[in-house]
């Protein structure tokens, strides 16, 4: 079985899809531009590759059943899914689609173009979306800088410089241990499985899993690594 992951792009937070679509249409479009000249017939003129699509539909399972691609602790409430894709959506966010299993594998950046959510004729809780995501391509810009001629000078033009965006990635945050926490519940809610407590355990030298102590300032993984570019 593959699995499916949409992700901030700095992999701060990461969402395992609970059901895969029955169908996963990845659109390449081409954008060649064809011309005949006299004598020579039909000619292609091929052009920057166009942005590339993916829209599918699923629903949000109120109750874990066989066909989910989680395990059953891995299920969380439909609302908690439909919030954090309508918060992604509104505040613009470049999210990271993410396709592994089965020889497969996509890592797409990419922003919510669509996004329909709502209640089906499914089990009472469900809920059933549809979402469209359009490629997202980091920009780089070019600076030109004119030099003031003197008065036997003509205009020089420096040489460019092109310039990246930023690195935003986020450094590991940091959790303060609550009253009743365990390694388990803060991997479950920090990461989506409760099964990385170790590498939690691992990366704060903690040498038994069960004593941790409230207050305790502890280390989070910075994500799955698979997903990084």
């Amino acid at each position: 079985m593959y699995k499916m992951f949409l992700a901030l792009k700095d992999i701060s937070e990461v969402m395992q899809l609970p059901l895969n679509p029955p169908e996963l249409p990845l659109k390449y479009a081409g954008d060649n531009e064809s011309y005949n000249i006299l004598e020579y017939g039909e000619v292609i003129i091929p052009n920057d590759r166009p942005l590339t699509t993916l829209s599918f539909s699923s629903h949000f399972p109120k109750n874990y059943f066989p066909s989910c691609s989680v395990n059953q602790d891995q299920l969380f409430e439909p609302n908690f899914y439909k919030d954090r894709l309508v918060k992604w959506k509104e505040n613009k966010e470049v999210v990271r689609f993410v396709l592994a299993g089965l020889g497969n594998r996509i890592n797409l950046l990419c922003v919510i173009d669509d996004l329909e959510i709502g209640e089906g004729q499914g089990d009472v809780g469900d809920l059933y979306y549809s979402i469209s995501l359009v490629e997202y391509r980091e920009v780089k810009s070019k600076n030109v800088t004119l030099i003031q001629p003197s008065s036997t000078e003509e205009v020089k033009i420096q040489k460019e410089v092109t310039q990246t965006r930023p690195n935003t990635f986020k450094t590991p945050k940091l959790y303060s241990v609550k009253s009743g926490d365990t390694l388990w519940a803060i991997a479950k809610r920090q990461l989506g499985d409760g099964s990385k407590y170790n590498q939690i355990a691992s990366l704060n030298n903690i040498k038994n899993p069960n004593l941790i102590s409230v207050g305790q300032e502890l280390k989070l993984p910075e994500g799955l690594t698979w997903l990084r570019l």
